[in-house]
């Protein structure tokens, strides 16, 4: 895990990057003066330059209680190296998963139909996986919380003291960064494959044409895992046919996402 963290404080040692070398070395970096060698005939730095850096990340870590760890195999492409994590670790590897994502404005139907598919997955034993934006995500997040299901929230930053402590009474906080890393454009689509990659299935509440939501359903489709809806657009039919609004149409989905 360290060898990873150092990588990533090097500069132009992406995940791409440090993927493809951590693969063509693995059986050599055990050795850190050979890791060091290999890091510095690629990129010009020494990682060595690089551990306190390391040493004062994990040291924040500790102090606000985030975990690093490496991530469960999600199935999507350019998963991450690293997750931090803060809460309930078990729900990340937990068998029913399901993602609920959709638009920041949410019609009155909207919030009907999310607000019932939720409450009937989480009476079905399902955690609730989502990204804590305005709208829909966190309208999946509060209506698990407040009837006692479980939730994980996907941020798109480095986690932060205070940051909606309400996620921590029954769920666990993710991110690919490292604490106080701030959000960024393109870290909230990102932040979709990993949202995608910890669930069985996909249920989006509501989405306009041209939305963030659709960068979900494309990596629903490529990780070959249930979509449904409850309020859509044209586009959507592009990625499913279903439309779910009442109890039964939820069973048989969720059913599905573990079949």
């Amino acid at each position: 895990m360290d060898n990873i963290l150092l990588l990533q404080m090097i500069p132009g040692f992406g995940i791409v990057k440090i993927r493809s070398f951590l693969e063509k070395n693995q059986a050599l970096i055990n050795d850190f003066n050979y890791f060091e060698y290999l890091v510095y005939k690629e990129s010009g730095y020494k990682p060595s330059q690089f551990i306190d850096d390391v040493s004062r990340l994990k040291e924040q870590c500790f102090n606000l209680g985030v975990k690093i760890i490496h991530p469960p195999n999600l199935g999507v492409e350019y998963r991450p190296l690293l997750l931090y994590i803060k809460g309930d670790e078990s729900l990340i590897i937990n068998k029913k998963n399901i993602a609920v994502v959709g638009t920041r404005e949410p019609s009155s139907t909207g919030v009907d139909i999310g607000s019932r598919f939720v409450l009937n997955a989480i009476e079905s034993g399902w955690c609730i996986v989502s990204g804590l934006a305005r709208g829909c995500d966190k309208l999946a997040h509060r209506v698990t919380i407040t009837n006692g299901g479980s939730t994980i929230a996907v941020i798109p930053m480095g986690y932060r003291d205070g940051l909606a402590p309400w996620i921590l009474d029954r769920g666990v906080f993710v991110s690919e960064y490292p604490p106080n890393t701030k959000v960024e454009k393109f870290r909230c689509v990102l932040r979709n494959r990993i949202i995608v990659g910890l669930s069985k299935g996909l249920f989006v509440i509501e989405a306009q044409e041209g939305s963030g939501t659709q960068h979900s359903l494309k990596y629903a489709i490529e990780s070959k895992i249930p979509i449904s809806y409850g309020v859509g657009f044209n586009g959507i039919t592009r990625y499913s046919h279903t439309k779910i609004e009442d109890k039964s149409q939820f069973d048989l989905f969720l059913k599905n996402c573990i079949e």
